[in-house]
Protein backbone atom coordinates (compact mmCIF):
# COMPACT_ATOMS: atom_id res chain seq x y z
CA UNK A 1 0.00 0.00 0.00
CA UNK A 2 0.85 3.14 -0.87
CA UNK A 3 -0.49 7.03 0.19
CA UNK A 4 -0.04 9.72 -2.04
CA UNK A 5 -1.85 13.48 -2.61
CA UNK A 6 -3.29 12.81 -6.24
CA UNK A 7 -5.48 15.37 -8.94
CA UNK A 8 -8.92 13.28 -8.41
CA UNK A 9 -9.36 14.98 -12.01
CA UNK A 10 -7.27 12.03 -12.65
CA UNK A 11 -8.52 9.33 -11.21
CA UNK A 12 -11.16 6.66 -12.48
CA UNK A 13 -14.53 5.51 -11.37
CA UNK A 14 -15.26 1.71 -11.31
CA UNK A 15 -18.59 0.18 -12.96
CA UNK A 16 -19.40 -1.54 -10.35
CA UNK A 17 -20.38 0.84 -7.29
CA UNK A 18 -23.79 -0.10 -5.74
CA UNK A 19 -23.49 3.13 -3.67
CA UNK A 20 -25.96 5.67 -4.27
CA UNK A 21 -26.35 9.24 -2.37
CA UNK A 22 -29.64 11.28 -1.94
CA UNK A 23 -29.07 15.06 -2.53
CA UNK A 24 -29.79 15.80 0.93
CA UNK A 25 -26.76 13.51 1.85
CA UNK A 26 -24.38 14.94 -0.85
CA UNK A 27 -24.95 18.16 0.74
CA UNK A 28 -23.80 16.94 4.34
CA UNK A 29 -21.05 15.22 2.81
CA UNK A 30 -20.06 18.53 0.64
CA UNK A 31 -20.00 20.34 3.30
CA UNK A 32 -18.01 17.84 5.84
CA UNK A 33 -15.25 18.32 2.82
CA UNK A 34 -15.17 22.01 2.97
CA UNK A 35 -15.24 22.40 6.45
CA UNK A 36 -12.68 19.13 7.52
CA UNK A 37 -11.45 18.04 4.32
CA UNK A 38 -10.89 14.19 4.00
CA UNK A 39 -10.49 12.08 6.97
CA UNK A 40 -9.89 9.10 5.42
CA UNK A 41 -7.99 8.45 1.65
CA UNK A 42 -9.70 7.73 -1.22
CA UNK A 43 -8.71 3.93 -1.67
CA UNK A 44 -7.52 3.30 -5.34
CA UNK A 45 -5.97 0.41 -7.10
CA UNK A 46 -3.27 0.17 -10.14
CA UNK A 47 -5.28 -0.77 -13.56
CA UNK A 48 -3.60 -0.39 -17.05
CA UNK A 49 -5.61 2.84 -17.31
CA UNK A 50 -4.25 4.64 -14.58
CA UNK A 51 -5.62 4.70 -11.37
CA UNK A 52 -9.28 3.61 -10.40
CA UNK A 53 -11.37 4.44 -7.76
CA UNK A 54 -12.20 1.64 -5.13
CA UNK A 55 -13.70 3.95 -2.56
CA UNK A 56 -14.99 6.87 -1.90
CA UNK A 57 -16.02 7.99 -5.80
CA UNK A 58 -19.11 11.06 -4.48
CA UNK A 59 -15.93 12.55 -2.05
CA UNK A 60 -13.86 12.43 -5.69
CA UNK A 61 -16.93 13.91 -7.51
CA UNK A 62 -17.55 16.58 -4.54
CA UNK A 63 -13.90 17.55 -4.23
CA UNK A 64 -13.22 18.34 -7.77
CA UNK A 65 -16.40 20.44 -7.43
CA UNK A 66 -15.53 22.15 -4.49
CA UNK A 67 -11.91 23.28 -6.33
CA UNK A 68 -9.65 20.91 -4.30
CA UNK A 69 -6.51 20.16 -6.15
CA UNK A 70 -5.20 17.01 -4.55
CA UNK A 71 -6.60 14.32 -2.30
CA UNK A 72 -5.15 11.62 -0.35
CA UNK A 73 -5.37 8.45 -1.91
CA UNK A 74 -4.25 5.06 -0.30
CA UNK A 75 -3.00 2.80 -3.50
CA UNK A 76 -4.15 -0.71 -2.80
CA UNK A 77 -1.92 -2.05 -5.77
CA UNK A 78 -2.78 -4.12 -8.73
CA UNK A 79 -5.15 -5.95 -6.95
CA UNK A 80 -7.64 -8.40 -8.51
CA UNK A 81 -11.41 -7.13 -9.04
CA UNK A 82 -12.61 -9.74 -5.79
CA UNK A 83 -10.50 -7.72 -3.60
CA UNK A 84 -11.46 -4.61 -5.08
CA UNK A 85 -15.27 -5.64 -4.52
CA UNK A 86 -14.47 -6.92 -0.84
CA UNK A 87 -12.71 -3.34 -0.11
CA UNK A 88 -15.46 -1.15 -1.47
CA UNK A 89 -17.79 -2.92 0.41
CA UNK A 90 -15.97 -2.21 3.72
CA UNK A 91 -14.99 1.54 2.29
CA UNK A 92 -18.81 2.38 1.71
CA UNK A 93 -19.88 5.66 4.08
CA UNK A 94 -22.93 6.04 5.86
CA UNK A 95 -23.38 9.06 3.15
CA UNK A 96 -24.61 6.92 0.99
CA UNK A 97 -27.42 4.60 0.48
CA UNK A 98 -27.07 0.79 -1.31
CA UNK A 99 -28.77 0.61 -4.58
CA UNK A 100 -30.52 -2.75 -3.84
CA UNK A 101 -29.88 -4.41 -7.13
CA UNK A 102 -26.53 -3.26 -7.69
CA UNK A 103 -25.68 -4.44 -4.03
CA UNK A 104 -27.45 -7.94 -5.02
CA UNK A 105 -25.33 -8.17 -8.32
CA UNK A 106 -22.06 -7.34 -6.28
CA UNK A 107 -22.64 -9.83 -3.25
CA UNK A 108 -23.55 -12.35 -5.87
CA UNK A 109 -20.28 -11.59 -8.18
CA UNK A 110 -18.67 -12.36 -4.63
CA UNK A 111 -19.86 -15.46 -3.42
CA UNK A 112 -23.14 -17.61 -2.53
CA UNK A 113 -25.34 -16.35 1.00
CA UNK A 114 -23.10 -18.90 3.06
CA UNK A 115 -19.18 -17.92 1.83
CA UNK A 116 -20.27 -14.18 2.42
CA UNK A 117 -21.79 -14.50 5.70
CA UNK A 118 -17.91 -15.42 6.87
CA UNK A 119 -16.69 -11.72 6.64
CA UNK A 120 -19.62 -9.69 5.67
CA UNK A 121 -22.05 -8.29 9.17
CA UNK A 122 -25.17 -10.22 8.22
CA UNK A 123 -26.22 -13.75 9.05
CA UNK A 124 -27.19 -16.25 5.88
CA UNK A 125 -30.65 -15.70 5.83
CA UNK A 126 -30.49 -11.63 5.18
CA UNK A 127 -27.49 -12.49 2.57
CA UNK A 128 -30.13 -15.35 0.82
CA UNK A 129 -32.51 -11.87 0.58
CA UNK A 130 -29.72 -9.43 -0.37
CA UNK A 131 -28.02 -11.89 -2.88
CA UNK A 132 -31.64 -13.02 -4.68
CA UNK A 133 -32.90 -8.77 -5.71
CA UNK A 134 -31.49 -8.92 -8.60
CA UNK A 135 -33.59 -12.06 -9.91
CA UNK A 136 -36.66 -11.79 -7.87
CA UNK A 137 -39.83 -9.84 -10.29
CA UNK A 138 -41.53 -8.63 -6.53
CA UNK A 139 -39.18 -5.96 -5.12
CA UNK A 140 -40.30 -6.21 -2.07
CA UNK A 141 -38.71 -8.62 -0.66
CA UNK A 142 -36.68 -6.47 0.84
CA UNK A 143 -39.16 -5.47 3.00
CA UNK A 144 -38.49 -8.66 5.11
CA UNK A 145 -35.14 -7.94 6.04
CA UNK A 146 -36.08 -5.43 8.27
CA UNK A 147 -39.07 -7.80 9.80
CA UNK A 148 -36.35 -10.28 10.72
CA UNK A 149 -36.12 -11.14 14.46
CA UNK A 150 -32.31 -11.13 15.88
CA UNK A 151 -33.28 -10.77 19.33
CA UNK A 152 -30.84 -12.51 21.57
CA UNK A 153 -32.78 -15.94 23.06
CA UNK A 154 -35.01 -16.25 20.19
CA UNK A 155 -35.50 -20.04 19.91
CA UNK A 156 -38.10 -20.31 16.90
CA UNK A 157 -37.23 -18.53 13.45
CA UNK A 158 -40.17 -16.13 12.80
CA UNK A 159 -41.16 -16.53 9.07
CA UNK A 160 -40.48 -12.36 7.41
CA UNK A 161 -43.05 -10.35 6.96
CA UNK A 162 -44.14 -8.13 3.95
CA UNK A 163 -45.19 -4.80 4.50
CA UNK A 164 -47.59 -2.97 2.46
CA UNK A 165 -46.00 -1.03 0.34
CA UNK A 166 -48.39 2.10 -1.00
CA UNK A 167 -45.02 4.29 -2.43
CA UNK A 168 -42.16 3.36 -4.62
CA UNK A 169 -39.50 6.03 -3.89
CA UNK A 170 -37.88 7.36 -7.52
CA UNK A 171 -34.41 9.29 -7.84
CA UNK A 172 -34.01 11.54 -11.11
CA UNK A 173 -31.55 14.64 -11.69
CA UNK A 174 -31.97 17.99 -13.35
CA UNK A 175 -29.35 20.25 -14.64
CA UNK A 176 -28.30 22.57 -11.78
CA UNK A 177 -29.46 25.73 -13.87
CA UNK A 178 -32.84 24.63 -13.45
CA UNK A 179 -33.02 22.75 -10.44
CA UNK A 180 -34.64 25.76 -8.42
CA UNK A 181 -37.49 26.21 -11.22
CA UNK A 182 -38.40 22.49 -10.62
CA UNK A 183 -38.27 22.82 -7.01
CA UNK A 184 -40.75 25.98 -6.97
CA UNK A 185 -42.89 24.72 -9.46
CA UNK A 186 -43.08 21.23 -7.95
CA UNK A 187 -44.19 23.00 -4.59
CA UNK A 188 -46.97 25.61 -6.92
CA UNK A 189 -48.87 22.34 -7.84
CA UNK A 190 -48.16 20.97 -3.95
CA UNK A 191 -49.89 24.05 -2.43
CA UNK A 192 -52.91 23.77 -5.25
CA UNK A 193 -53.13 20.28 -4.94
CA UNK A 194 -53.56 20.95 -1.16
CA UNK A 195 -53.10 17.36 0.01
CA UNK A 196 -52.81 16.89 4.36
CA UNK A 197 -50.31 14.99 3.68
CA UNK A 198 -47.24 15.32 6.36
CA UNK A 199 -44.25 13.76 4.31
CA UNK A 200 -42.91 16.10 1.84
CA UNK A 201 -41.54 13.30 -0.64
CA UNK A 202 -45.12 12.56 -1.05
CA UNK A 203 -46.43 15.49 -1.44
CA UNK A 204 -43.63 16.35 -4.54
CA UNK A 205 -44.52 12.80 -5.79
CA UNK A 206 -48.04 14.23 -5.83
CA UNK A 207 -47.06 17.07 -7.55
CA UNK A 208 -45.00 15.07 -10.17
CA UNK A 209 -47.90 12.81 -10.73
CA UNK A 210 -50.32 15.17 -11.27
CA UNK A 211 -48.03 16.64 -14.48
CA UNK A 212 -47.36 13.16 -15.99
CA UNK A 213 -51.51 13.28 -15.81
CA UNK A 214 -51.72 16.27 -17.34
CA UNK A 215 -49.35 15.31 -19.96
CA UNK A 216 -51.43 12.15 -20.61
CA UNK A 217 -54.86 14.17 -20.78
CA UNK A 218 -52.68 16.59 -23.20
CA UNK A 219 -51.04 14.44 -25.52
CA UNK A 220 -52.26 11.01 -25.35
CA UNK A 221 -55.35 10.76 -24.40
CA UNK A 222 -56.63 9.87 -28.34
CA UNK A 223 -54.74 6.72 -28.22
CA UNK A 224 -57.83 4.85 -25.45
CA UNK A 225 -54.84 3.11 -23.68
CA UNK A 226 -54.89 5.28 -20.61
CA UNK A 227 -56.15 4.15 -17.32
CA UNK A 228 -55.29 7.57 -16.05
CA UNK A 229 -57.95 10.11 -14.88
CA UNK A 230 -56.59 14.17 -14.87
CA UNK A 231 -56.85 15.73 -11.65
CA UNK A 232 -58.04 19.13 -12.92
CA UNK A 233 -56.19 22.35 -14.04
CA UNK A 234 -54.42 24.27 -11.49
CA UNK A 235 -53.87 28.06 -11.07
CA UNK A 236 -49.76 27.93 -10.69
CA UNK A 237 -49.54 31.47 -10.82
CA UNK A 238 -52.04 32.08 -7.54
Amino acid sequence: MQFALIDPRVLIKNPWNPNEISPDAEIKLKKSLERDGHLKPILVREVDAGLEIVGGAHRVDLSIEIGMDEVPTLNLGRISDEQAKRALIFDNARYGEDDAVKLSELLSDLGDAESLSEWLNMDVTELELLVGVSDADDMSLLDSLDTIDDEEGEDEYVSPVREIQTHQQMKFKVPKEDSEFVADVIASISRELDVSEPDSQIRSGDAILWLCRQYQKDNLSTSGDSDFEPLGDLDLEA
